[in-house]
């Protein structure tokens, strides 16, 4: 392959990647003007909690950033974000078009459903310059009733407990003495933003859902 014909595959490959959405950083520091979002991933099997699990979502700016999130395993991921409004979209594929279904990863089985309407239906999420939102908890469940194939449900929990779940679980890090100290020291700079993150979960209300239901 030539000089000119490789640098355009990886022009290429930049390009494709972008349209499918680039995983965002979890150590940045806020005070290189970045917002940042809390989310975590829930994975059960029939007996219970999962061992292993993977899935993800695209979270997309419009006309801006898209994001592609992994959801990990019982554990809050702290991602930094460009500040704007964002929407929970499925994933997309190499040429930007997005997935009608959703593929996830239950104990190294792979599944997929129907992309679930009421992520679709979220309100808008506004992240404001330096701020933080916790999201919420992603819940993967598998079922499989005897005698019938196995079936996978996915819903987000953004209760309010849920939100302030994650929030919490951060601010934990920063007096555990088993957290690697470079992970300590990035959740210690985001302590403004974490605090204010949980000042807003506690004013706001379980009273609906954030999503319009079907008529």
């Amino acid at each position: 392959m030539t000089a000119m014909r490789r640098a355009a595959a990886v022009i290429l490959a930049a390009a494709l990647a972008g349209c499918r959405g680039t995983v965002p950083e979890r150590n940045v520091d806020p005070a290189l003007g970045f917002s940042a979002i809390l989310v975590q991933g829930r994975f059960l099997a029939p007996a219970g909690e999962a061992g292993s699990g993977f899935a993800a979502l695209n979270l997309e700016m419009e006309g801006g950033e898209t994001y592609r999130l992994p959801f990990p395993r019982k554990e809050t991921a702290l991602y930094a974000v460009e500040p704007g409004v964002y929407r929970l979209f499925p994933t997309r594929n190499l040429f930007g078009h997005p997935q009608t279904h959703l593929r996830v990863t239950v104990n190294g089985r792979n599944y997929t459903v129907p992309f679930p309407r009421n992520i679709l239906r979220l309100d808008p999420i506004t992240i404001k310059p330096r701020k933080m939102v916790s999201i919420g908890i992603l819940e993967v469940k598998l079922s499989q009733p005897p005698g019938k194939p196995a079936s996978v449900s996915v819903t987000l929990d953004d209760s309010v407990a849920a939100r302030r779940k994650l929030v919490e679980d951060l601010i934990g890090k920063m007096m555990d003495p088993n957290v690697p100290v470079s992970i300590r020291d990035n959740v210690v700079q985001w302590t403004r933003a974490l605090d204010q993150a949980l000042v807003d979960i506690q004013e706001s209300q379980d009273v609906k859902p954030s999503y319009k239901p079907s008529e």
